[in-house]
């Protein structure tokens, strides 16, 4: 006898199964329980070892069984049945569903509420009515509904008690609702507790709501967001002191500002550029208003450029930006060596979450060194429309962004050389799988009112290069002269389609194709005369962006004097 209880004692406590290869069988359910079975059960959770004694496993059926009896009730099914079975290879569950039950008709139980109130909650009570079938999620999907529109109208900390009862006989659910709203409330006095760095005037401005007007969630939610998409603080909170008697609610905004100040730094090399070096300074708060102050340095050698900016964050109204610019620029390409600078005063503002809109006007100062020696008084009066709904600017797997430029330029030393530069560009990033990213870009852009030998050479349009048409050197898709020098053009197109494998969390491939051109009229003669280029990519994922390495060839349009290849090293993603 006592061999037979050592035997029991090492079978089921201390021997484990000998690493079951358990095959689960779910006969009988229906899919939606099957599915959602599947992510609740132990014997299928990854995070939980297999390898266990034969009691562990005996305990888990029942749980799973039991889970799957929850399942059942929470889609509908309150008569089902569950037999389940377990060996060493298998586990079975063998359901009988029986019928799914519906919603009968709901019940709202509250206070006296206005009218156009009660029905809207009344409305919102349609998914859980007959004849739709009944699943919980339903129900508390529902709930928050209701409370939500109760915030929406006055009401800052509805309650509800649920009650759910399922009538066997009629194969009905019915769902009550006992509403608890609350006294109705407007908004009061705002108490702004900010660090002093940060004019309280700043965020008062960004308010949605104004005292005596009712209270609404929406407007709370979307002052919380707007204060947080100005980058000034690390930390916030909007609350309500609902505690206060009276019908006034006190609000108070407390923020904890992030670090005002940012230096950046890059390098890059490309073969036709060699190696480069940029660094900038930023500060978010210059003035104590929001103020933004940037100013940045990029040196290589063929390009040296310092550019300066001030923006006042509410100068004609709330986020309606006053932008101040300058940039002093010193290039020298295979076309021309220029020498210029440009100053600037736009306005700036953004439509919707989505869409942004500037104008305003520019002064451009240039010397040309090229075919001949020119200097350049320009002044223009750009305009600008931006749709974007990208947002991950240094690593985009997702959106949309749209651009549409135009820009009169009238010289001030000979209005007949005056012009007009449009352009329209796009973007777009599509998810193909969890780590497979379609990146497509487009540009068109074109000069007109005059021929091509009145407008300024460091203005006309040019293809190739790094962000253009890989495999070409920076301007060369296009028309040169007898020594091979870009000409520039009236118009350019180019496009490009880049697909993205992230390998790991760190390593990511790309393949990509590449084609346009520049053209001395306005549309090329023949599709022929594009240029496509064409080469593999790879990234590697770093805390301010990827590092990218693509090696690109020219494959149309391919002249003597174009290199065999072009490498380009930068940080982030080729567009």
């Amino acid at each position: 006898m006592r061999g037979l209880l050592c035997l029991f004692f090492l079978l089921f406590f201390l021997l484990p199964a000998l690493a079951w290869a358990l095959t689960i069988h779910l006969n009988g359910a229906p899919a939606e329980v099957e599915t959602a079975f599947r992510q609740e059960s132990q014997f299928l959770d990854p995070d939980l070892p297999q390898d266990v004694p034969a009691l562990q496993q005996e305990l888990r059926l029942r749980r799973d069984a039991s889970t799957l009896q929850e399942i059942l009730q929470s889609f509908g099914y309150f008569q089902a049945e569950v037999a389940s079975g377990l060996n060493a290879t298998d586990v079975t569950f063998t359901v009988t569903p029986g019928p799914r039950f519906t919603f009968a008709q709901p019940s709202l139980e509250a206070p006296e509420l206005p009218g156009e109130l009660r029905a809207q909650l009344t409305e919102r009570l349609a998914p859980v009515s007959a004849p739709h079938p009944y699943f919980a999620g339903t129900v508390l999907d529902t709930e928050a509904a209701l409370l939500a529109i109760l915030r929406q109208n006055g009401h800052p900390r509805p309650l509800a008690e649920r009650r759910v009862v399922a009538h066997h006989a009629s194969r009905t659910v019915t769902v009550t609702w006992q509403l608890a709203p609350g006294a109705p409330r407007v908004f009061g006095n705002t108490t702004i507790d900010t660090p002093p760095a940060l004019d309280p005037a700043y965020v008062e401005r960004r308010l949605r709501w104004r005292p005596g007007e009712p209270y609404d969630v929406r407007t709370v939610d979307a002052t919380r967001i707007r204060l947080l998409r100005t980058g000034l603080f690390s930390a916030l909170q909007v609350e309500e002191d609902d505690t206060a008697p009276g019908e006034a609610l006190p609000m108070r905004i407390r923020g904890q500002l992030a670090a005002p100040r940012t230096v950046r730094a890059g390098l890059w090399y490309f073969t036709d550029g060699g190696p480069g070096v940029e660094g900038g300074w930023e500060h978010r708060n210059f003035l104590g208003a929001g103020e933004r102050f940037t100013t940045d340095l990029t040196l290589s050698q063929d390009r040296s450029q310092w550019e300066t900016q001030l923006v006042f964050p509410d100068a004609a109204g709330v986020d309606r930006r006053l932008v101040l610019s300058g940039k002093a620029l010193d290039e020298t390409t295979k076309a021309y060596r220029t020498r210029s600078i440009t100053v600037g005063s736009l306005l700036n503002m953004d439509l919707d979450n989505r869409l942004n809109v500037e104008g305003g006007l520019r002064y451009r100062l240039s010397r040309v060194d090229g075919t001949t020696r020119e200097t350049h008084n320009l002044l223009s009066t750009p305009m600008q429309v931006t749709f974007s709904s990208v947002v991950d600017l240094l690593d985009p797997r997702q959106g949309v962004r749209l651009t549409f430029q135009v820009e009169p330029f009238t010289s001030l030393e000979d209005a007949s050389r005056s012009f007009l530069l449009t352009s329209i560009s796009g973007r777009m990033y599509l998810p193909l799988g969890p780590r497979l990213t379609l990146a497509l870009r487009g540009r068109s852009a074109a000069i007109t009112g005059v021929g091509r030998s009145r407008v300024p050479q460091d203005v006309r349009l040019y293809a190739g290069g790094p962000q253009s048409i890989r495999g070409f050197a920076s301007q060369s898709a296009g028309p040169l002269d007898a020594d091979d020098t870009p000409e520039g053009g009236l118009a350019a197109v180019d496009g490009s389609a880049e697909l993205r494998w992230r390998l790991t969390d760190t390593w990511g491939l790309a393949a990509f194709v590449d084609g346009g051109g520049a053209f001395a009229q306005h549309t090329p003669d023949r599709l022929g005369d594009l240029f496509w280029g064409a080469g593999l990519g790879l990234r590697y994922a770093t805390p301010i962006g990827p590092l990218l390495l693509d090696i690109a060839v020219p494959v149309v349009g391919r002249r003597d004097s174009d290199a065999p290849f072009q490498i380009y090293i930068n940080f982030g993603q080729a567009f």
